[in-house]
């Protein structure tokens, strides 16, 4: 991160190593703010022009590293979140699909900005505590109507196995009712009831 950073000392002239410091220092208050507010754990220099308040701070090249190696922590940290908002948006996006999620049981802000601006879902940690609740939520769902699904589709064959239906005809029959939606938990019970004649 920031290499360009990394060579300036050496680059431009003593005196003007302080604006390199102060502009890492910058850096790193750019990312995070984007972050919970006690993740900078190097302390960091007065944010002002006033020549005198800074010339009263360890400007030297040792907390330059120091500060380097935060600025890379604190990226590199960034980094992950964003990626990990990415996924988690992605995993809740495909669960809203496999459900057949629509009107209110979508979150709009997911949906538009998950993959391709997810800081705007937030990076901070209660932010990715409330995307891992969403999903655990969803996949909570989609076990229960696994299950349903499961308990009517054993009565269906139940009572396929009385009346003897051919299994060709069972298996294009089921064939209809795929995923996990509320609509296919609709089909699967009108199935049931199907007058015996329908299924030939």
């Amino acid at each position: 991160m920031l290499s360009w950073v990394r060579q300036l000392p050496i680059l431009i002239p003593e005196s003007h190593t302080n604006w390199v410091v102060l502009e890492l220092a910058r850096s790193v208050e750019e990312y995070a703010a984007r972050l919970e507010s006690d993740i900078i754990k190097v302390p960091l220099p007065p944010a002002t022009n006033d020549s005198s308040s800074i010339a009263s701070f360890d400007l030297s090249y040792a907390y330059y590293e120091r500060l380097d190696n935060e600025c890379n922590r604190i990226y590199n940290e960034y980094s992950k979140r964003v990626a990990n908002v990415t996924s988690l948006a992605k995993d809740i996006i495909n669960l809203y699909a496999e459900l057949g999620a629509t009107g209110s049981g979508v979150d709009k802000m997911i949906v538009d900005f998950g993959a391709t601006d997810p800081e705007k879902l937030g990076l901070k940690l209660d932010d990715m505590a409330n995307l891992k609740g969403k999903k655990e939520r969803l996949i909570n769902e989609k076990e229960k109507r696994r299950e349903k699904i499961g308990d009517l589709k054993q009565e269906i064959e139940e009572l396929w196995d009385k009346l003897g239906v051919e299994p060709l005809k069972r298996k294009r029959c089921l064939a209809q009712t795929r995923g996990f939606g509320l609509k296919i938990i609709h089909e699967v019970r009108n199935i049931a009831s199907l007058p015996f004649s329908d299924l030939h």
